[in-house]
């Protein structure tokens, strides 16, 4: 073990469960930035910057600008429920790098022209097991190096700090390399095709596609969502109004793209953008109830969708398709469109039920495929924290539903860290037209509101990873 790590060891061993913030900030904060080789005037506490006033400001003065911003919390404090004002900080500062722990978790996010990214999420523990990797970004060296690209090389920072993170380069020497050097962050790959199906309603379909969208924007994904329901609630959850920005504009829907064979997906999308993420949508209308008859005398109609797709494989890494909560013919051209299936549920007795029955339409739309549909799990929605005896029991009974499933084996109900919790802002945001993550920039939300956003928000996220992860092969262990 190296002496700087066998420091941060102890260091960190100094934190119980009671430490407030103020302890927090003294036992760990302070240590850390002399581990980190910063001399007392490289930094500062408590700044007045605009109307806030972070913990901690890491500006060496032999730089512009401040370089990392820390934010304390107390032991027992959700990080995840914190990092809207960690961003607000960033923001109104121009720093670079900001750090939010509460001596047991550790947020880092690195801030460029106004957009905030995710560099690590880590426990306790794995930071202590990266920890050289992790202290030779944050110290003084480090920000010395950078602080010559901030205002130069702007566009490649994230590429570096991804390289330098994954031990593949010295900070340095990356960071020397001109643009033409470094390679790009996109590699072609094959599209993964999502139904999200449940024929149960209110189980949180459209609001978990919505949200996970978003969740796999942030985290690098190119991303599309059709709306395959002629309630339009995903259009209209991502603020499209069917009537003025489809109908009216003269532009086209689902209903023109499953119905026109000559029409291109790419004529039918509307490109969505807030402050922090960008999300390509085919949007529906009520007209998509009134052409079931059309669709069932339509020869192929089953795979029109699946074949528009196939035209546009390297312009999206992920689809995801929201379809009604039924068994009817845009559910078919969803299914046979899909490589794979997300089943959203919640721990209530009628929904659990309904498992059985979603089970049973796969395997009928199997019979149809030349390679069966792969299901991704089942993701738990409207979780309530606080009725733990009832959520062991209807976890129970799912997993009974998914072991009793003799054709599919290899369902899986999803980890609880990926379970949506049952809050009022993720049922009223979609009011707003905008995803969770979006919240923190609502000047109209409280900060409680704000919170509760961001807290449902850490669970899409982890949700989007497990995904990820499961469709790669790695989720089933």
């Amino acid at each position: 073990m190296t002496p700087a790590k066998q420091q941060l060891q102890t260091i960190l061993s100094s934190v119980s469960d009671r430490c407030t913030e103020t302890e927090i900030e003294q036992l760990v904060i302070v240590p850390l930035i002399n581990l980190l080789d910063y001399q007392r005037e490289d930094w500062c506490s408590q700044p007045p910057i605009k109307t806030t006033r972070p913990d901690f400001l890491i500006q060496p003065p032999q730089i512009s600008s401040p370089f990392l911003i820390i934010e304390a919390k107390s032991a027992h404090t959700q990080i995840s429920k914190s990092t809207w004002q960690l961003y607000k900080y960033l923001r109104h500062s121009g720093a670079l790098l900001g750090l939010l722990t509460n001596g047991q978790q550790f947020y880092l996010a690195i801030h460029i022209d106004g957009q905030i990214t995710t560099l690590l999420d880590w426990p306790r523990s794995e930071l202590l097991r990266r920890a050289e990797l992790f202290l030779k970004l944050l110290n003084k060296s480090t920000c010395l190096t950078l602080q010559n690209l901030i205002h130069s090389k702007h566009n490649q920072i994230l590429l570096v700090f991804k390289d330098f993170w994954r031990g593949k380069i010295s900070a340095k020497k990356q960071l020397s390399q001109e643009p033409s050097s470094i390679p790009s962050s996109k590699s072609p790959t094959s599209t993964m095709i999502i139904t999200v199906f449940n024929n149960k309603g209110g189980v949180g379909k459209t609001t978990t596609t919505i949200n996970l969208g978003a969740a796999l924007s942030k985290l690098g994904k190119r991303v599309l969502l059709i709306d395959i329901d002629a309630q339009a609630n995903l259009t209209t959850g991502l603020g499209i109004k069917p009537l003025e920005d489809v109908e009216q504009q003269g532009k086209k829907d689902i209903s023109h793209l499953l119905l026109e064979a000559r029409l291109d997906i790419q004529e039918v999308i509307i490109k969505k953008a807030w402050m922090a993420t960008r999300i390509d949508v085919v949007p529906s209308h009520i007209r998509l109830a009134d052409i079931e008859v059309n669709l069932l005398q339509t020869v192929g109609v089953d795979f029109i969708l699946a074949k528009k797709l196939k035209n546009h494989g390297q312009d999206y890494d992920v689809v995801l398709i929201d379809p009604p909560p039924s068994f009817s013919k845009v559910n078919a051209i969803s299914l046979m469109a899909s490589g794979f299936v997300l089943i959203p549920t919640h721990l209530d007795p009628y929904p659990v039920r309904a498992l059985e029955y979603v089970i049973r339409r796969l395997q009928s739309v199997d019979d149809a495929r030349e390679q069966p549909i792969k299901v991704l799990g089942v993701a738990v929605s409207k979780y309530d924290r606080a009725s733990t005896r009832k959520n062991q029991d209807m976890t129970q009974k799912i997993r009974e539903v998914l072991q009793d499933n003799l054709d599919r084996p290899d369902i899986l109900l999803f980890p609880e860290n990926t379970w949506i919790p049952n809050l009022n802002i993720v049922a009223s945001i979609s009011d707003k037209g905008y995803p969770l993550c979006e919240a923190e920039y609502d000047s109209s939300l409280s900060t409680s509101q704000k919170e509760a956003a961001l807290d449902a928000w850490s669970c899409y996220l982890n949700l989007g990873k497990h995904l990820l992860d499961t469709a790669h092969g790695g989720g089933h262990g």
